[in-house]
């Protein structure tokens, strides 16, 4: 079930929802598209709350043969991505490999792969592609960005590469941009669910501490570079701004790096302390669809629900399995238990491996840990902002390094962890 989350923004500043869901002639289907028949179909729904123009109504795209290979070519080159990664000669297994040529090839190749994406919506003449071919116009310029979330059950395609002109941003680059997974009715039933287990309803207001926490957990002590980067992150959290304005949001830091130390911060604080005051849970490690990796040691969601329930989560790090398919089986788990199960507000993740480059790591981090301080900034505005301070950062540098396009939200882009204490100081 979807979680209600309450969210006024300024300005006009709403959320639009797309929703993409594959079907075929048995209904809703989560698995790859290359398993449907011609009676398949991917549903297609937009809904602006500010411009009722944009309303769409539900469009049916056949899977005839010509949207049948494009879907094909689509999955071929997610494929093509992964092989650069994963493959025997690939960078994961070769990082020397990876230079300005081939960071070059996978820039090429997930460009590629967005005008693929996004050809699905223009190859006939619909509202939905009218929509996209005006937000992601070349030219066009916003002083607020639009929220968009992307309701699916195919996480098989990238949609959030999607670019509508050859010389156009992607989506993630036009858009504060999450996603979120259709809940899937076949799958089994939930293994955890801590809000239910303390009696907390599934909807509503988050609870109220006048006090904001973060964890921060080093799941893999041994990495180069990791003290660093913790350090780092606590200073973007702690540390004030030159000018305090109201509304900002400053964070206590937990720092661990086992679970003994996790079970001490929760020991230390309690239950009730910790359900209120953590705002932000910051993992970096190794991680799968149904665990993390502390110490090269796994640990259930369960271990760390009540630091994510009314929190965000950040997988700074990669999926234990190989390939984009991991971003399939690991997110679809790993989201599902924590946000639908475990009452996280979203989570931040990175679709492929990034590189443990320190430069980028304080790039990226500074800028979105400081844009969630802000107020009136939500989740999917900060995500907007690192992903382009990081992209303008490389280009100064001359790299053709893509690693700023695989930061990825799920949950609502719309949600503010400022917003709690506004409500705080009002109550």
């Amino acid at each position: 079930m979807m979680r209600e989350i309450k969210s006024e923004l300024p300005n006009k500043e709403t959320n639009v929802f797309l929703m993409l869901i594959a079907v075929d002639e048995r209904g809703a289907h989560g698995g790859a598209a290359q398993t449907f028949s011609q009676s398949s179909q991917l549903i297609v729904g937009l809904l602006d709350a500010w411009d009722d123009r944009t309303n769409a109504p539900l469009l049916a795209i056949q899977f005839d043969e010509e949207v049948g290979k494009l879907y094909s070519r689509i999955q071929s080159g997610v494929q093509r991505i992964s092989e650069l990664y994963y493959g025997k000669k690939g960078y994961v297994t070769n990082p020397s490999t990876f230079d300005d040529c081939a960071k070059k090839e996978v820039m090429h190749e997930i460009r590629h792969v967005g005008e693929l994406v996004g050809g699905l919506f223009t190859m006939r003449e619909n509202a939905v592609g009218r929509w996209l071919r005006e937000v992601l116009r070349p030219s066009r310029r916003s002083a607020i960005p639009r929220h968009l979330t992307i309701i699916t059950n195919d996480f098989t395609i990238p949609w959030y590469w999607m670019r509508m002109h050859p010389v156009g941003p992607l989506l993630c680059e036009a858009v504060c941009l999450g996603m979120l997974q259709l809940a899937d009715s076949s799958r089994n039933q939930p293994e955890f669910s801590y809000r239910q287990s303390q009696g907390a309803p599934e909807t509503g207001c988050y609870s109220r501490g006048k006090t904001s926490r973060a964890l921060l957990i080093g799941g893999s002590p041994d990495l180069p570079f990791v003290e660093k980067e913790m350090n780092e992150i606590e200073e973007s959290l702690t540390v004030p701004f030159r000018r305090t304005r109201q509304g900002t949001l400053d964070f206590k830091v937990e720092r661990t790096l086992s679970k003994g130390q996790i079970d001490s911060v929760e020991e230390r604080l309690g239950e009730s302390t910790i359900a209120e005051q953590f705002r932000l849970v910051h993992f970096s490690g190794h991680y799968s669809s149904d665990q993390f990796l502390v110490e090269g040691r796994p640990i259930s969601p369960r271990n760390l629900a009540p630091f994510i329930q009314n929190a965000l989560l950040v997988l700074d790090g990669c999926s234990s399995s190989s390939g984009l398919g991991a971003w399939v089986s690991d997110v679809r788990g790993i989201t599902s238990r924590l946000i639908n199960e475990g009452g996280a507000i979203g989570c931040l993740v990175t679709v492929l491996p990034v590189k443990q480059d320190p430069l980028l790591s304080r790039v990226f981090l500074k800028t979105f840990y400081q844009g969630l301080r802000a107020p009136f900034t939500s989740i999917g505005m900060a995500l907007l902002e690192a992903r382009c301070a990081l992209k303008t950062h490389l280009e100064k540098l001359r790299s053709k390094n893509p690693a700023w396009a695989a930061y990825q939200l799920i949950g609502s882009p719309s949600v503010r962890l400022s917003d709690q204490v506004s409500m705080i100081d009002e109550a």
